[in-house]
């Protein structure tokens, strides 16, 4: 039987949302998400408790004239759910005494930083404009100040150790073969094959620069520095590699119904045993995008569906073979469109 039954409040994505929702279904949290609610209408993260028919409301904090008449809604949505446990992934609101009160020592915050180190809205710019070397995640109690409640958890990461540059208008070989030379003054490697003419590249930050500096003289169009601190796909992420062998350890995998393509080999796989060793793999190896599509073409795939926000993936598909058809799904309305275009 569940212990707690969940709210969870958010205000964008809701990327700590879907972790919390993976953890409860795996039983790794012992709960029920009774609803969600965001405070933003276009808030994605409905989209995901919808899909899983977690009931999902919109509580708009522009809706109101008063922040005392707002969080009484939301505590009308909580009551009516019968939430004993209250959430706060990614949500963007301070909560007065009127809320706090209403729920004290049962509501958890995430917060994005060590704390007490970087309370507040920023953690994020504020760890990397302070140039401290670790950083982290905190799972604490929310009290009626700013981030000062007690924690209960915390995880922390090294920053700035690795970085990631998007590079246009080289080929591949070029790429490779510049990475090489650039590793004398850091790890780096091409790591992401997205498509003719765009490669992503990831490393430690000095491997990278020097990779940058030398890519711009063999003739990239472009070579960007991407804002993220992790050299992802990269042998750097051999550490999280292991976490995830580990973690999948404890999960149990059947043979796939139909041929899962992987994007570490990009060839066609099956077996459980071979899905699990590509999942880890892929951790700290490169993405074969182009190969991966190659390998549905030569399968017979005419229609591809990118599911998730953006189109970043159709445009990839359009510059590897401009006849290919991709249909993109990221909400209720470009489902529906979806639907129709396959009917005809």
């Amino acid at each position: 039987m569940c212990e707690e039954r969940l709210g969870i409040l958010c205000s964008g994505r809701g990327s700590n949302l879907a972790s919390i929702m993976d953890a409860v279904a795996c039983g790794a949290i012992k709960a029920e998400i009774s609803v969600v609610i965001a405070d933003k209408a276009d808030a994605y993260a409905l989209v995901r408790a919808q899909e899983v028919g977690i009931p999902a409301v919109t509580v708009a904090y522009c809706d109101y004239k008063e922040r005392t008449d707002f969080e009484q809604a939301l505590l009308d949505v909580l009551h009516a759910h019968h939430v004993t446990l209250v959430v706060l992934a990614g949500f963007m609101r301070i909560l007065s005494p009127l809320f706090v009160h209403a729920y004290t020592g049962r509501i958890l915050n995430i917060h994005p930083a060590l704390l007490p180190s970087f309370p507040g809205a920023h953690a994020h710019r504020d760890v990397l404009s302070y140039g401290v070397k670790v950083s982290g995640c905190t799972v604490h109690f929310v009290d009626e100040g700013m981030d000062s409640g007690p924690i209960i958890m915390q995880a922390a990461v090294p920053v700035g150790e690795g970085a990631m540059a998007a590079i246009i208008g080289l080929d591949d070989e070029s790429i490779v073969e510049i990475c090489n030379e650039a590793s004398h003054t850091g790890a780096v490697q091409a790591v992401n094959f997205n498509c003719p003419g765009q490669t992503v590249i990831a490393g430690t930050v000095g491997g990278v620069e020097k990779a940058v500096d030398l890519l711009k003289e063999k003739g990239a169009k472009k070579a960007v520095i991407l804002p993220v601190s992790a050299p992802f796909h990269s042998t750097l992420m051999e550490p999280a590699a292991k976490k995830l062998a580990s973690e999948l350890d404890q999960v149990t995998l059947r043979d796939a119904a139909f041929p899962v393509v992987s994007n570490y080999t990009g060839a066609l796989q099956q077996s459980a045993a071979e899905i699990k060793e590509n999942l880890i793999k892929q951790a700290d190896h490169p993405v074969r995008w182009i190969d991966c599509v190659n390998t549905m073409r030569a399968f017979g795939a005419s229609i591809y569906l990118e599911c998730g926000p953006g189109k970043t993936l159709a445009g990839f598909n359009k510059r590897i073979d401009k006849t290919l058809v991709t249909l993109n799904i990221e909400d209720v309305s470009s489902l529906q469109k979806t639907l129709d275009t396959l009917k005809k």
